[in-house]
């Protein structure tokens, strides 16, 4: 039974009104529902005004050609504008990791770098 089938359930019951326990809770149950649809769905992507503003963010590329297996340095990537690869926070978790793709100059450094390396010690650890 869900929560509906439960107010609609308490509703039919003898003598319930929006001031008995059952009643109050079916009223709270409804107003739940409505505020539900007022807030509408999340959405997680870009809006036009976000996606306007990654010009003037930064992200980790490459400044120098990164081979597959060569590893993160200070000296091969580094953040810069415009925003093309992962965010400048995860410059130390990348520095001494193993590229696990090529990369040729001023290329985004790539999302999956990070999730490889999370794979890795997750299964070491499980």
């Amino acid at each position: 039974m869900d929560i509906e089938e439960f107010r609609d359930f308490c509703l039919s019951m003898d003598g319930v009104t929006e001031k008995t326990p059952f009643g109050k809770f079916a009223k709270m149950t409804e107003d739940v529902r409505n505020a539900e649809k007022l807030l509408g769905e999340a959405s997680y992507a870009l809006t036009e005004q976000e996606k306007s503003g990654l010009s003037g963010r930064r992200s980790l590329a490459a400044v120098k050609p990164i081979k597959k297996g060569e590893i993160f340095t200070p000296d091969n990537i580094r953040s810069i504008r415009p925003a093309i690869g992962i965010k400048p926070k995860y410059y130390q978790k990348l520095l001494g990791k193993q590229a696990n793709k090529a990369y040729e100059f001023g290329e985004g450094i790539e999302r999956s770098e990070l999730e490889k390396q999370y794979q890795k010690l997750k299964n070491q650890a499980g």
